[in-house]
């Protein structure tokens, strides 16, 4: 019986940038996620098609993939641009587009792009997941909310196509794709890539009159599934992404690490059943931990089907961890001594301390920077600036609680060069075959994908064959052009160790080869059969379609061609601006499962208030659009 192939598990990192980028793939990612010139869904992580280009040819040295977005809703004046988008990236090598808008399947057709379907297209039912598997989707990236007993439904029904999740980063409150509270509030769209976090506001709960709760009632804990890797390959997933394509660098290198470690031990202990897919070595010169690089704490909570303690209400910002608790606070002059105890870890010239100031609903968070550290008995004593420029810490005294949320020791850490180190393994072959007044020398390096490249030189040899020491050979071969690469081994075939082969000789014939090899490894990871569009298009599994998704008459027109099946089920509500699985009213009153009452209440947003409306049986929340009732 023939042995299954190994499955092969990407770590998807998010990179704002080249150097992000870098750091995705020094720390461990197997492919990137990338915002292209335009038409991406963090319109403030662009990069120009020459940036992509250059970012495309350093990730294919490490076998690591590029998906780049192209997943905004699109208008009809932008089609043909998106369109000529899409051959650019076809023709610099990218392997992946990620894409929202179903119209751009046209403008993909005779492209060599692998389609991914983005989270905006709000794949939520193994239905859905049909749909975009029969258009010819590759890979879908899966709707945070889903549970591991969902995804691993999703899997069972549609085994072809891969499943990609988000494993870190921010959780949307909203279901991504029908999430329109941006832009009704601001005008600017979450489909269109400008999102304005209207979620992370601070906000009120009202039931009538009576306030119930306030705060940043709607702000999520960031995603957090480490420990959930395994339960989440065994539910069908392969590729574990990474939220963040704002973040900067040294978060995207702490984060990657740590997933990378956790899926290097998963793969080690899988005896063969699971691969990683990108090339190399890594070595770290730090501890990767998740705690020191920005967070707004942490939950699993929708993986195991649960949708409870999901916000921190507080504060949408980075509080830190705890490091020590106020004793005293004095002020001398320009400066600020405060006094501390109970100090979990080392306090260091440099450090930012944050610290809640409680029962504000806003701008909870404050903070200080510490200039100088020293002791005073069995009390740590923090030396503060203040002055005309730098307020005193407002709400500071005896019993608070600080929290360290830049970490000055760490963070340099990771900005060494050497903080982390990628290197792929290279083999190298010399074969010398005979030929009329010599030898030809074939000299090739080769990875584990077996891409090569090779170089050929003629040697004259009008004397005797005199053998050679492996040693005094295989050295100059091992010498590697890029940093990126190590030779460990050098093979020899035929007469190769029977030649006076001189080093001028070996160093021209190394570097020729080398070169061709760089050159293969910069393509494309795998070549794509070219994409085409079903002649027969499956129905959409929807009742309707909701107009605000079509911005251009090339998608209405698609949306008739697809139909909808009558069959299929529909929103139970309709008209809403938000849907989400963080019940307000189960998370501060008492919802209809308990006893209690769910009509009557509001959800008041600066000068805007919205009713809210809850599907109890499915436990959704609706926030409807002022004037509905609830």
């Amino acid at each position: 019986m023939p042995v299954p192939a190994p499955l092969r598990l990407e770590l998807l990192s998010p990179a704002r940038d080249l150097e992000t980028a870098k750091a995705a793939v020094r720390a461990g990612a197997d492919a990137i996620y990338i915002g292209g010139p335009a038409f991406s869904a963090r319109s403030r992580a662009h990069n120009s098609i020459a940036d992509l280009e250059d970012i495309t040819r350093y990730c294919h040295l490490y076998g690591v993939r590029v998906h780049v977005t192209v997943n905004t809703l699109l208008h009809d004046d932008e089609l043909e641009k998106a369109g000529e988008l899409l051959k650019n990236l076809d023709e610099i090598g990218v392997d992946v587009i990620i894409l929202q808008d179903f119209t751009l399947l046209q403008y993909a057709q005779g492209l060599h792009l692998e389609l991914h379907a983005s989270t905006q297209c709000n794949t939520d039912t193994p239905e859905k997941l049909s749909f975009i598997r029969r258009l010819g989707f590759a890979q879908a990236v899966l709707p945070r909310e889903l549970s591991l007993k969902d995804i691993a439904a999703f899997h069972a029904a549609e085994p072809q196509i891969r499943l990609e999740a988000f494993v870190a980063g921010a959780l949307c409150v909203g279901r991504s794709g029908v999430c329109h509270i941006s832009e009704f509030m601001t005008g600017r769209s979450a489909n269109r890539g400008a999102c304005a976090q209207i979620c992370r506001l601070p906000m009120t709960l009202r039931q009538g009159e009576r306030e119930i709760a306030t705060g940043h009632l709607l702000s999520l804990k960031d995603n957090n599934a480490l420990q959930d890797l395994e339960a989440l390959i065994e539910a069908g997933v392969s590729s574990f992404k990474i939220e963040g394509r704002l973040k900067d660098p040294d978060y995207v290198l702490n984060v990657t690490a740590a997933f990378s470690e956790r899926l290097n031990a998963i793969v080690a202990a899988s005896k063969g059943r699971y691969v990683r897919e990108s090339l190399g070595e890594v070595r770290l010169n730090f501890a990767p931990d998740l705690g020191k690089t920005f967070n707004r704490g942490f939950t699993d909570h929708y993986l195991h089907g649960r949708n409870d303690a999901l916000a921190f209400t507080l504060t949408p910002k980075f509080v830190g961890p705890e490091v020590a608790r106020v004793q005293a606070v004095n002020y001398k002059g320009d400066s600020l001594y405060v006094s501390v105890d109970r100090v979990r870890a080392p306090v260091v010239n440099g450090d930012a301390l944050s610290y809640l100031i409680r029962g504000e609903s806003v701008n909870a968070l404050r903070g200080f920077n510490v200039s100088g550290v020293s002791k005073a008995g069995k009390l740590t004593v923090l030396r503060v600036f203040t002055g005309k420029e730098l307020p005193r810490p407002e709400g500071l005294s005896a019993g608070t609680v600080l929290y360290r949320n830049h970490d000055a020791a760490f963070l340099k850490q990771l900005s060494r060069e050497d903080s982390a180190v990628r290197t792929v393994e290279l083999s190298a072959t010399l074969r010398a075959v005979p030929v009329e007044g010599g030898y030809s020398l074939e000299l090739s390096y080769s990875d584990a994908l077996q891409r090569q490249g090779s170089a050929v030189r003629f040697l004259e040899l009008s004397g005797d064959k005199i053998p050679q020491e492996k040693t005094r050979l295989s050295q100059p071969l091992k010498k590697s052009l890029l940093k990126a690469f190590k030779v460990e081994m050098v093979n020899f075939e035929g007469e190769a160790l029977n030649l006076p082969l001189s080093l001028s000789f070996l160093n021209a014939l190394r570097r020729e080869a080398q070169e061709a090899y760089i050159k293969r490894a910069e393509q494309r990871m795998t070549q794509q059969d070219a994409y085409t569009l079903p002649e027969s298009l499956p129905s959409l599994p929807v009742r309707e379609i909701d107009n605000r998704l079509l911005l251009s008459a090339k998608a209405r027109s698609l949306a008739q061609s697809l139909k909808v099946s009558p069959e299929a089920s529909a929103e139970r509500v309709t008209g809403y601006l938000m849907s989400c699985r963080n019940c307000l009213i189960r998370n501060h009153a008492r919802c209809s499962k308990e006893g209690g009452k769910v009509t009557g209440f509001t959800l008041e947003i600066g000068r805007h208030v919205f009713p809210l409306s809850c599907d109890c049986k499915e436990c959704v929340m609706y926030v409807m659009p002022p004037g509905e009732s609830s």
